[in-house]
Parts: structure tokens; C-alpha cells; sequence
């Protein structure tokens, strides 16, 4: 908590929401009065189920200070161990091949966006709705896509493009076929991707596509990571 005002601020109240079957200690902490510009932390120890499932959960901090209320939250997992990249040496495809940029190069483990270093996939340029895609060979739980971008030039290629995840094969080719075929998950990401962009998927599947939606653009790509949760 931080008072942003000149003044001090009144005695306040802390409270935590957990999900069902969550446990808080304490339930409710009292804060004194803050001095102009203090920042003060509180704590609480949070516990999960010891059966709960591994997936996101979303935890709200309640603040009342005099009349004003504030409230913020946050989403963290729970019952992960770790998480396993199933993407990595999977069977890759793409539309279409140019400089030897084959599709496997975005399933090495290797992130390194400099295409000198043979890790940076090529479509064909100029290349309508380029996409790449990869066979994780059955259903997989998804929590999150990693879409790393090439970082020695031509980053903005990479650019309003969709991740799509399917449990059964893509059978278009345009994202407008794409988006139309039945059960498939689409998550549209406007800006340039990063290294990485991540993706929080929240599903599952066994294919794994990323299209461009522009007409007449590349795709390159140095890494897809398709992150699964390994419950502890």
C-alpha cells in the first residue's frame, strides 16, 4: 500500500479473496494510519487444496481506507510443479519454404532470433497469410504459447497474427477458413510479437498454428514453445 497524498491517510482495512477451498491467514489485517507518501507491505499466507487442480487462479486484495475503497487482482497458478515444452521436436509444417528457413528451426529449443545462427524459420516473401504450425501429436493441456521473434531485423513482420490451437487438423488455409472451422481456439495478437509474446491459452489441444493476417508479408519465427503444466 502506498499513500500518494500530501496528508496522511486514515486507518485502513486488508482483506484477501481466495478460490473456493483456499485457505487465507489471517482473513482480515488492520493497517494504521499512513504518513504522506508512505508505503507499507502486508502479508498473508495463502493455501491451496492438496488436491487442487493445476491451472490459474485468481486471487482479489480488498483495501477500505476511511470512505475509499480500492480493490486490485492478480492471476497465479496453483498445484504446478513446473512446465514442460511438448512443442519442442514436434513435426512442423508451414506454407511455404524460402532461404532454408525450414519449419523445424521455430521447434529446436533454440530462441535465438538471428537468422545467421540457423535458428529462424522463412516462408516464401510475398506470401499471403503465412502461417507455421506443429503436431504435438495428441492432446495436450495448454497454459501458455511463447512466440519468440526474430531479433536481428524485420521484427514488425511478425505482426497482427492469430495462434490457433485445434484438437484436430487444420483443413483451410486463410485465417477466414481458419476461424470458421469448428472447435478451434483463436487468440489474436495485434502488436509485434516479443521474445517471447506469451499467450495464455488456457486449453487443449494437439495442433498448434500461428498465420499472419497480412497479404503479401514473410512469417519468420525463432520459437514456438507450447507450455504444459506438470502437476507437483
Amino acid at each position: 500500500m502506498t499513500n500518494p497524498a500530501g496528508k496522511p491517510a486514515p486507518d485502513g482495512r486488508i482483506s484477501l479473496d481466495v478460490p473456493d477451498g483456499w485457505t487465507t491467514e489471517p482473513r482480515r489485517q488492520t493497517v494504521g494510519e499512513l504518513a504522506p507518501h508512505e508505503s507499507r507491505t502486508v502479508k498473508f499466507t495463502v493455501r491451496a487444496p492438496q488436491d487442487v487442480d493445476p491451472r490459474r487462479y485468481r486471487f482479489t486484495a480488498r483495501a477500505l481506507f476511511g470512505r475509499a475503497a480500492y480493490e486490485t487482482s492478480a492471476v497465479m497458478w496453483g498445484g504446478v510443479g513446473s512446465f514442460k515444452n511438448v512443442a519442442r521436436g514436434r513435426p512442423a509444417t508451414q506454407k511455404s519454404v524460402a532461404y532454408d528457413g525450414v519449419p523445424a528451426r521455430a521447434v529446436d529449443g533454440n530462441t535465438d532470433g538471428v537468422w545467421g545462427r540457423r535458428s529462424v524459420t522463412h516462408t516464401r516473401e510475398p506470401e499471403s497469410q503465412a502461417w507455421w504450425q506443429v503436431d504435438l501429436g495428441e492432446s495436450r493441456d495448454i497454459a501458455d504459447v511463447n512466440v519468440w521473434n526474430r531479433t536481428d531485423c524485420c521484427g514488425s513482420r511478425l505482426s497482427a497474427y492469430y495462434v490457433f490451437v485445434s484438437d484436430t487438423p487444420f483443413t483451410g488455409t486463410s485465417v477466414e477458413e481458419t476461424l470458421a472451422q469448428p472447435g478451434v481456439r483463436a487468440y489474436y495478437q495485434p502488436k509485434d510479437a516479443g521474445t517471447p509474446t506469451r499467450i495464455s491459452a488456457d486449453t487443449s489441444g494437439r495442433y498448434v498454428r500461428v498465420q499472419l493476417t497480412s497479404q503479401d508479408a514473410p512469417l519468420s519465427l525463432a520459437e514456438v514453445e507450447v507450455m504444459s503444466a506438470v502437476p507437483r
